[in-house]
């Protein structure tokens, strides 16, 4: 029963007029995009009529084609191939690179003029309709499509228009005294492998229908619920499904067809959109890993596999029904009656062959043309969408909260490779940035005690090229726009402050300009029993140069209460001059205890506080 069915299917092809398929005039793509969107959804094609100037110009390019196909004497810029049923197809190829045609040259001035208007005509009506569907599918605005770089592709247009599609002349020559009415197809029942086929409807010349009941002006059979051969107005583009149209995410059924011919010649134009080679799936793509699965990948897998399989006929299709295992070309899986590109980021194991409603095709013996291979849903990210991680969110400050959102970037922390991608990752990076915020003010709670001139250097610019480091850190931090990491700064410079900041030596760790400083700031009282430092063994007296003012001689004194066993200092400036000026070095009388380094570490302070001392013998 299952093979008389498919026979069925093969000998009896209904017909479709225009008029039962989809069609959308040209001036009304705008304004019906939600029709667009469920026609290349179920039906898989789509006929828009009404571009202006387009039949005539089909028409003049068609008919100056077929006489320079027959006329040329050049072979070498045309290729010929022999069609299952003994045809012959000579093609002209031609590309255009996003919106820029690349020139045609085939020895024909008055072809390539006219078809030069032509593929002009369809390029633009092919990225109208493209724009109009990419709106539809993707109502949300979501980046669908990213480089392999991880910049993103702004929409379906964008994409498609940094691509190079390809156009083909086909001109068919059915072999003599050969007609389709044994039912064989000049090309077996395929599905294409581009994002969408925009073609315009073939020009028949010698032809004689009537010896071919069965063919029709375009010769076009498509496959929807059962085989239909269907008209396409002379002013009409017609827009097929390929199997690309599995990159995107809202639904497209690529349509299979063949294509009969009746005596005569046949002369046909088309372009096959794509998608850029470097176009990667956002849902597929992975920041962590170097190489991403690019388009122009499965691009070429998928001629690899077309060039290595024999096409699919009645015959082939009939040895598939009954043997479900029929192996398919590298790429493909078997899905009734044909084998299909496999939908990206599927593999043979994950493939499933299924009915329109989800339902899968189990029953082998059972029709089902309109099955199509599928993989299971992609359910997102467990915490954040890995595909869109940053380590600056460009759309304000985001959170996240317990349990993440699926929909916001990850968050990428110092490092390509710490993606903060899973709540624990994401909660861990939170408290070190906490950690850190604190660190910076321990840090800074750190001083060097000058012991050596040389060395005490090296260590003050060590440490503080550490604590600008640490600063450095919390600022890219703070500039991820996380609310959680944001807090954590804060929080970690507030807390830090409140433990450590009181810990902090009043010493100025660099020269500073004395008189910069207000002059409020008073030294607290001390009670200490005054004795002439000149008769203590216990006290050092300095000769200071360079204090101009009273904030120099506090600036002094706590650069030498900062030493190590200084107990006190007691700064006065120099004497007053006759006109009124300081006269003079200053004093300082330095009282120590057991623990004083030595003179030596008292003058090193005063100079690193900006000022000359020397060392005044007692007498």
């Amino acid at each position: 029963m299952a093979l008389m069915g498919l026979a069925l299917c093969c000998l009896r092809v209904a017909f479709a007029s225009s008029t039962s398929l989809p069609i959308i005039p040209y001036l009304e793509l705008q304004a019906q995009p939600e029709t667009v969107l469920n026609a290349f959804a179920t039906d898989g094609i789509l006929l828009v009529p009404g571009v202006p100037g387009f039949a005539d110009a089909r028409r003049a390019a068609l008919h100056a084609m077929s006489t320079c196909f027959a006329q040329s004497t050049a072979p070498a810029q045309f290729k010929d191939r022999l069609l299952a049923d003994g045809a012959q197809r000579r093609t002209a190829a031609a590309e255009t690179h996003g919106h820029t045609l690349r020139p045609m040259q085939v020895g024909c001035p008055e072809f390539e003029q006219k078809a030069d208007v032509l593929r002009t005509m369809v390029h633009m009506t092919l990225m109208e309709v493209i724009r109009v569907w990419g709106l539809a599918g993707n109502h949300d605005n979501k980046v669908v499509f990213r480089h392999e770089s991880g910049n993103p592709y702004m929409s379906l247009l964008d994409a498609v228009s940094s691509a190079t599609h390809l156009e083909h002349f086909h001109m068919y020559t059915s072999r003599d005294g050969l007609d389709d009415s044994d039912g064989r197809a000049s090309l077996d029942l395929h599905t294409d492998a581009g994002l969408l086929l925009a073609f315009a409807s073939p020009l028949y010349s010698k032809a004689t229908p009537s010896t071919a009941p069965k063919a029709t002006p375009s010769g076009l059979v498509i496959q929807r619920e059962t085989l239909e051969a269907i008209d396409l107005p002379e002013d009409s583009i017609a827009f097929l499904v390929g199997e690309a149209a599995k990159w995107l995410p809202w639904p497209a059924r690529p349509l299979p067809h063949e294509l009969h011919l009746p005596s005569g010649q046949r002369a046909w134009y088309g372009i096959m959109s794509r998608l850029p080679e470097d176009a990667v799936k956002t849902t597929d793509f992975d920041p962590a890993l170097a190489k991403q699965r690019t388009f122009g990948e499965w691009w070429h897998r998928a001629m690899t596999s077309l060039s290595s399989s024999t096409g699919i006929g009645c015959g082939v299709a009939e040895a598939a029904v009954a043997d479900p295992t029929h192996l398919c070309p590298e790429g493909q899986a078997y899905c009734w009656m044909q084998c299909m590109m496999l939908p990206p980021a599927c593999t043979l194991s994950t493939a499933k062959c299924v009915h329109p409603d989800g339902t899968p095709w189990s029953n082998h013996s059972e029709m089902c043309p309109t099955c199509t291979l599928t993989c299971p849903a992609f359910t997102g990210w467990d915490f954040c969408d890995e595909s869109a991680a940053s380590d600056m969110i460009m759309q304000g400050f985001v959170a996240y909260g317990i349990t993440g959102s699926k929909t916001k970037p990850c968050v990428i922390l110092f490092f390509q490779s710490w993606v903060l991608n899973t709540r624990w990752k994401f909660w861990l990076g939170t408290l070190g940035v906490f950690t850190l915020g604190a660190l910076v003010e321990l840090v800074a709670t750190i001083a060097i005690h000058p012991t050596n001139t040389k060395l005490s250097r090296f260590l003050q610019a060590a440490l503080y090229c550490f604590r600008m480091t640490l600063a450095y850190l919390v600022m890219l931090a703070a500039m991820t726009f996380c609310v959680e990491i944001f807090a954590a700064v804060v929080l970690g410079l507030g807390v830090g402050h409140a433990i450590f900041g009181h810990s902090r030596k009043s010493n100025l760790s660099g020269p500073s300009l004395c008189c910069s400083h207000g002059s409020d700031l008073r030294r607290r009282s001390r009670d200490i029993r005054v004795t002439p430092c000149l008769q203590a063994d216990t006290c050092v007296v300095l000769r200071v140069h360079g204090m101009t003012c009273g904030s120099c001689t506090q600036t002094v004194a706590r650069a030498l209460e900062g030493v190590n066993g200084v107990a006190s200092a007691t700064v006065t400036l120099g004497s007053s001059g006759p006109t009124g000026g300081l006269q003079g070095p200053g004093l300082a009388e330095v009282w120590v205890n057991a623990g004083f380094p030595g003179v030596e570490a008292a003058v090193s302070a005063v100079e690193d506080a900006g000022f000359e001392a020397q060392s005044l013998p007692k007498s």
